[in-house]
């Protein structure tokens, strides 16, 4: 997230590359899969929070996706622009992020995360995803997409990101969709931190509209069994099949 005007804020969405088979040309926020590594960090560097593991591989998704460094050295402070630059250099010639920052004396700024979001996708999927959403501000760097990973990316206001999928410009999953509804309702970054529903996994069903065409609701929709309501007003998605 950044601040912005007319505000309160933006937050960044990049464009899927067409070559990921995993969520083709949708606008998504940055993030990818927890490693075996992330789990190492946490275990060694952390209190044994249930989330910790999880955002120690959010921080190094980012770095690595978009080339934004969420860490910081001894005396708290986070890379420049500069800085980052070196780094995210380093990153993509193939070292690896951890040893980065063990060489740098660095370390993720878990500070810098608010926990938001908890996402889980339905049963009937083939691919099952725990997925867990943080928000953070940028800090004093640039992005730099790495073009494996992303065909561009864009800064949005969260109701001009809404607007954009509503027109059939771009196209958000349903949880990229449902979290910049909570957060088209913040009037500030702080503000933003208090939307967040994270402690209850949001798990979408599969149900028929009266029409009889599939779809898939969340908590707080009349065809959805069980839950706590989701704070939005869109409880329904239908999932282009091309």
């Amino acid at each position: 997230m950044r601040e912005s005007l007319p505000g309160p804020f933006e937050v960044f969405l990049m464009e899927r590359s067409r070559g990921n088979a995993s969520f083709l040309v949708s606008h998504v926020f940055p993030g990818g899969k927890l490693e075996s590594v992330d789990n190492v960090y946490a275990q060694n560097h952390l209190e044994n929070h249930h989330w910790s593991n999880f955002a120690s591989a959010a921080i190094r998704e980012t770095a690595e996706e978009i080339g934004v460094f969420l860490v910081e050295n001894t005396q708290g402070l986070v890379p420049n622009m500069e800085e980052a630059t070196s780094l995210c250099a380093q990153l993509r010639a193939g070292s690896d992020f951890y040893e980065i920052l063990s060489e740098k004396a660095l370390s993720p700024a878990f500070s810098m995360l608010s926990p938001f979001a908890w996402w889980i996708t339905p049963e009937i999927e083939p691919r099952r995803y725990d997925t867990r959403f943080f928000l953070a501000l940028m800090p004093p760097q640039d992005i730099d997409l790495d073009p494996s990973e992303a065909s561009g990316g864009t800064w949005f206001a969260p109701s001009d990101a809404l607007a954009a999928f509503e027109r059939g410009e771009i196209f958000l999953l349903p949880p990229t969709s449902t979290c910049l509804e909570v957060l088209a309702c913040a009037t500030s970054l702080n503000d933003a931190s208090n939307l967040a529903h994270f402690e209850t996994a949001i798990c979408p069903q599969v149900a028929l509209d009266a029409n009889g065409n599939p779809m898939l609701v969340i908590p707080g929709d009349s065809c959805y069994e069980g839950g706590p309501r989701v704070p939005t007003t869109r409880t329904r998605f239908y999932i282009p099949t091309k």
